[in-house]
């Protein structure tokens, strides 16, 4: 579940970003708690949406682990002024739309994206 969290990260990232990146301006650690894993993805997802408007900064990749109460995340952001996007920039999670479950082969998840 942890890697299924950090690869919505990226592709959250990469739908707006494209192949050309910056280099990384630093890396933030927080922790996420919920009683699902569907509310800790949605957790995750809403605060790195918010930080290019709260930090100037935009997460484009993450490093996940299970904690007893949640998730601990590792984000390496890179500085939002230099970004030129190619999509449209995330403003939020879509109410209701995210999923985090486990699968045959792993964990899948998905989440519907307001722009």
């Amino acid at each position: 579940m942890p890697g299924c969290v950090a690869e919505a990260v990226r592709a959250l990232a990469d739908s707006f970003l494209g192949p050309a990146r910056p280099p990384l301006a630093c890396r933030v650690r927080f922790d996420v708690r919920g009683e699902s894993e569907a509310l800790l993805l949605e957790t995750v997802l809403r605060q790195v949406i918010s930080w290019p408007s709260r930090r100037t900064q935009v997460a484009v990749s993450a490093e996940v682990a299970r904690t007893p109460s949640g998730l601990w995340v590792r984000c390496e952001l890179i500085d939002a002024g230099a970004v030129r996007p190619v999509g449209a920039i995330p403003k939020g999670v879509a109410k209701g739309s995210v999923r985090c479950e486990p699968a045959l082969d792993g964990w899948r998840c998905e989440a519907g994206i307001d722009v």
